[in-house]
């Protein structure tokens, strides 16, 4: 019976400890940010159709299965769009995560608002500086704050995956507008 008793506070003192390497790596805080450049051989205004017009940006953002615009007309400031997203480190679980513009300057930068209830909320940034008459600088920031206690805690290891996909994402999106 002595043995069932170890087992069973080992099995604690692994999990307590794994909840405390969470916490100290910033677990518990349930907030991301994520940060990424990539230099693009295309002038801004192409680039910038790359990140606004949503049948491009469904070719490059990985797990983007679906765009639907819920504002009728030219993007703007105060535009929403709903995202569908499969999400293939869960399963192929469907997400949808509405998009709102705040703020809108063309060939120069996006920032969005975004939210997926229950899931998380933030806003991301994108930045493009041209480098010549050929070249952009793209820079993207995303903030997220995380919605689910789990999420939270596991925000260190969400941030990592998020941070490796933006990454893949970024590079497609080079690849492609480079390619055409």
């Amino acid at each position: 019976m002595k043995w069932l008793l170890y087992t069973f506070g080992g099995l604690v003192a692994v999990l307590l400890v794994a909840v405390l390497v969470l916490l100290l790596l910033g677990g518990g805080r349930g907030q991301s940010r994520l940060q990424a450049t990539v230099e693009i051989a295309q002038p801004a205004s192409v680039v910038f159709d790359w990140i606004t017009q949503p049948s491009r940006v469904q070719s490059w953002v990985g797990w983007l299965v679906e765009i639907h615009s819920l504002t009728p007309g030219q993007q703007a400031v105060g535009s929403r769009e709903i995202w569908v997203m499969e999400d293939r480190n869960n399963n192929n679980q469907r997400m949808e995560i509405e998009s709102e513009i705040i703020s809108l300057q063309a060939d120069r930068a996006l920032s969005t608002r975004l939210r997926a209830p229950g899931g998380f909320e933030g806003t991301v940034s994108y930045a493009l500086e041209p480098l010549g008459s050929d070249r952009t600088r793209l820079q993207y920031l995303g903030d997220y704050k995380y919605d689910h206690w789990l999420a939270k805690l596991l925000s260190p290891v969400i941030a990592r995956s998020a941070q490796q996909k933006l990454e893949e994402d970024l590079a497609r999106l080079k690849q492609l507008a480079e390619s055409r």
